[in-house]
Formats: structure tokens, C-alpha cells, sequence
């Protein structure tokens, strides 16, 4: 109760300070407020189905995970470095996007809407000695490469957000841009490429399955054609025999053909079951909870937390300047 009658008292004595700082830090951050770039947020939230993971697994993508990243049955983890990848993003920019009637990537209209395009430098070029590169070299896939990257950070850095709810297994994908109609896009080919390329890693993983079940089931057979090659031999051989050792052997030849054509049925099963799964259509590998949304109201800045911001700065200068003097 002290401590408060004496900071009245210093703010009554003090009021013509607190009036000025508030007026100034007002005036700061309001322009502050004005003159920055608006974001504008789009969201999205998926449920990675049971068979993505296993896909992604199979993949070559998977094998530079760690096993503690895989070990989820549901792989939200991982949507993270997929989706934030150079070559998700290398896919995604691909994209077709139409503005203004006319028809362009999506890398081209970010490379020119955020001006990250590299600038051409006139003047008197430099002169070397190795004009043998200059031969093979080239300027305009230096600038492409150059602007690439700068595409490519921004979209990593800046313009999406991939968070992964451990006790849901829910991904939510928040995208950030200047304009919430690009917010809305991007966050929808985010989905769309996303998808994409799951199926991709699904095709990639069931081939290489399919291409290891043919070196299998061709392995198996020649190891039965030897078999059953060595087992009319041994009858051939000892037609007119019927000791202990020609019943045994002709068991153990006839065991190791039953298994070996056992094991060639699993694997033409197997097969058969791969090429129908490579067959299927309208396969999904993740659920849409929440479609992107389309929000016009922009997500940075937040004016009432400029204004609260303004608030404690503005009360904090005084207390600064004085109070320690007024104090003693």
C-alpha cells in the first residue's frame, strides 16, 4: 500500500515526463506500425494418415532420418524437414499461378513480388587469365542459382511455419505474406505438392519393393530347378535301391523343394499384392482437418500489442530518469 501512494506521488509529480514519453513512444511505434510490411496468415491442419510414414520410410527421403524421428507410426514429425526441404520447395515452385491475366511459376511471381531478382552490374568486367571457363561458364545459371536461394530462404525463413503437436499428431501449417489471397494459394499448393510427393515416394517405394521381389523369386526358382535337377538324379540313380540312406536323402532333397515352394508362393503373393497397390487410385497419405483459411485481417503487426507495447515503454522513461533522484 506504501509502495503504491509512493508512485502516485511520483506520477503526479511527474506527469508534464509521463505526458511527454507517452506522446513520443506513441508517435515511434505508431509509424513504426504504419511504415512496416503487413503479414497476412493463412492456416492449414492435417492428419498424416498410418500409410504415409511407412512411405517416407521406404523412400530416399527417409533414409537421412534419424530412427528417433521415425519411430512414430504417424509421422508428423517429419512434415517439418519434408515440407521445408529444397527439393519440396524445388517441386513447388513449379507451380502455375495466374495474375493479372497472365500465367507464371510460382519462383518467378516471388522473385518479383518480394524484388529478390538478381540486379544486372554495368562496367568494365575484370580480366583473367582462365578464359578456358569462360567458354563453359554461364551468367544467366549463376543469377538463376543466386536467386534461387534467395527465393528458397525467404519461403524457409519467412513465409512458412510448420509446428507438429506431439500429444494430437496433428501438423498445422501457418503460411506468412503480404497478401492474404497469396497466404491462402500458397498454404493450398503447400497441401496439394505435399501430397504429391507422398504419392511419389509411394510409387518410388513400392517399384523398388516390386524390383526386390523379382531378384528373390528369380533366385528361388533357379535354387528349385537345381533342386529338383539333383532330386531325378538321385532317383536315377537309385532306382533299384531302398536302404536308410536313400529314404533319408530323398526326404531331405523333397523338404528343401517344399520349402522352396512354399517361400516362391509368399513371394508371387507378395508380388501380386504390390502391383495391385501400385494400381490403386485416389490413394490419400493425409487427412485436411482445417482447409487454408482465408484471413484479411493481417497477423503482424498486432495494433493492440503496439499499443500495449507503447504503453509500458512510455510509463517505463520516467521511472528511468527520476525516480532513483526523486527517491532519495
Amino acid at each position: 500500500m506504501k509502495l503504491l501512494k509512493i508512485l502516485f506521488q511520483f506520477f503526479l509529480e511527474n506527469i508534464r515526463l509521463f505526458l511527454i514519453s507517452f506522446t513520443i513512444t506513441n508517435i515511434v511505434l505508431l509509424s513504426f506500425y504504419l511504415i512496416v510490411d503487413r503479414e497476412y496468415e493463412s492456416r492449414a491442419r492435417i492428419l498424416p494418415s498410418e500409410r504415409s510414414n511407412n512411405v517416407i520410410n521406404l523412400s530416399s527421403f527417409g533414409s537421412f532420418l534419424p530412427t528417433t524421428v521415425l519411430k512414430d507410426p504417424r509421422g508428423g514429425q517429419i512434415f517439418s524437414t519434408i515440407i521445408k526441404s529444397q527439393s519440396f520447395y524445388k517441386d513447388l515452385s513449379q507451380e502455375i499461378v495466374s495474375t493479372g491475366g497472365e500465367s507464371k511459376t510460382l519462383h518467378n511471381f516471388l522473385l518479383e513480388y518480394y524484388n529478390l531478382k538478381v540486379k544486372e552490374k554495368s562496367g568494365r568486367q575484370k580480366k583473367t587469365t582462365h578464359k578456358f571457363l569462360l567458354d563453359s561458364y554461364s551468367l544467366d545459371n549463376k543469377d538463376k542459382n543466386i536467386e534461387f536461394s534467395k527465393v528458397y530462404k525467404l519461403y524457409k525463413n519467412r513465409l512458412v511455419s510448420v509446428r507438429y503437436e506431439q500429444l494430437t499428431g496433428i501438423v498445422t501449417i501457418n503460411v506468412f505474406t503480404k497478401e492474404p489471397m497469396l497466404s491462402h494459394l500458397l498454404a493450398e499448393l503447400i497441401l496439394k505438392t505435399l501430397e504429391d510427393t507422398l504419392v511419389e515416394y509411394h510409387i518410388e517405394s513400392k517399384k523398388t519393393n516390386k524390383d526386390f521381389i523379382l531378384s528373390r523369386v528369380d533366385k528361388v526358382e533357379n535354387d528349385l530347378r537345381d533342386l529338383e535337377e539333383d532330386y531325378v538324379k538321385f532317383l536315377d540313380s537309385n532306382q533299384n535301391t531302398n536302404s536308410p540312406f536313400f529314404r533319408t536323402e530323398k526326404i531331405r532333397l523333397e523338404r528343401q523343394m517344399n520349402g522352396k515352394e512354399s517361400l516362391l508362393n509368399r513371394l508371387y503373393s507378395e508380388l501380386e499384392i504390390n502391383s495391385s497397390e501400385q494400381l490403386r487410385v485416389n490413394q490419400t497419405f493425409i487427412d485436411v482437418i482445417e482447409q487454408p483459411t482465408f484471413n484479411e485481417s493481417k497477423s503482424y503487426p498486432n495494433l493492440s500489442t503496439t499499443l500495449l507495447l507503447s504503453i509500458i515503454i512510455s510509463f517505463s522513461v520516467p521511472f528511468a530518469l527520476r525516480f532513483k533522484k526523486w527517491n532519495n
